[in-house]
């Protein structure tokens, strides 16, 4: 199921494992609030996923670098 688009996820981007890290607490309480929402991670450096990925092994944790506009395009079609 992870290969396939999130409906209606709540969508944190974590810029780097420290942003990444610091987004914890706001997810908890998210998931608190929310606690059938999916959770969709995305982050711009592979360190940062890795860690998204070991933090929140529930999530669909995605690559989205937003300096690249054609990748960033192509994520959000």
């Amino acid at each position: 199921p992870f290969d396939r688009p999130v409906q209606r996820p709540i969508w944190v981007h974590a810029v780097s494992v420290g942003e990444t890290r610091a987004a914890q607490p706001l997810v908890e309480a998210l998931r608190r609030h929310f606690p059938d929402a999916p959770l969709l991670m995305t982050q711009m450096t592979p360190t940062g996923r890795a860690t998204a990925k070991e933090l929140f092994p529930d999530a669909q944790c995605r690559y989205l670098p937003y300096d690249k506009p054609e990748w960033v395009a192509q994520f959000l079609k």
